[in-house]
């Protein structure tokens, strides 16, 4: 139920519960927050076999993106750039049809684009809540080649955010 103080909240997660690992119960507990408040709570994630592409629960609004995810726990270079390029789409589709206030991205990248391209086609300022695999230098094991790489554009999505958490 909106409140007249209430926000339209963008939640952008990859790995939303079911999905994920520590970061997915953490952005379902800050949307259930959201909700709680009485902010009209919107995430956008990827899809899973079974799961439903569209769903409430809780008061958030839930969209499942097809991005050909192959593991629940963990997700690959490939399964990102699908899920930045759907994103977009039904971001737009549903930004037409009740406009957002702010996007709540989780994750530098691949969210983190996507934030960017809200910040500047939208017009939705957005705040980051980083949680580890997207920081350079954490994981190095995993993801020292890939940091290396895109160092300068979580550097740059990090400076447009209006805040990182």
């Amino acid at each position: 139920m909106k409140t007249n103080n209430a926000l339209r909240i963008l939640v952008l997660n990859f790995e939303y519960p079911p999905l994920g690992g520590g970061a997915a119960p953490a952005s379902e507990l800050i949307s259930k927050g959201y909700a709680d408040q009485g902010h009209d709570t919107t995430v956008v994630t990827t899809h899973f076999e079974h799961l439903p592409y569209k769903e409430t629960v809780d008061g958030i609004e839930i969209h499942r993106i097809d991005c050909n995810r192959k593991y629940k726990h963990m997700s690959g270079a490939s399964e990102h750039v699908r899920y930045i390029l759907q994103a977009r789409k039904i971001i737009r589709t549903l930004h037409k049809q009740k406009p957002f206030e702010v996007c709540h991205c989780h994750f530098i990248i691949p969210t983190g684009l996507v934030a960017l391209w809200c910040k500047y086609f939208l017009k939705i300022p957005y705040i980051i809540t980083i949680h580890g695999s997207d920081v350079p230098g954490y994981n190095p094991d995993r993801f020292r080649w890939m940091h290396s790489l895109i160092s300068p554009v979580t550097a740059y999505i990090a400076r447009k955010a209006a805040a990182i958490v």
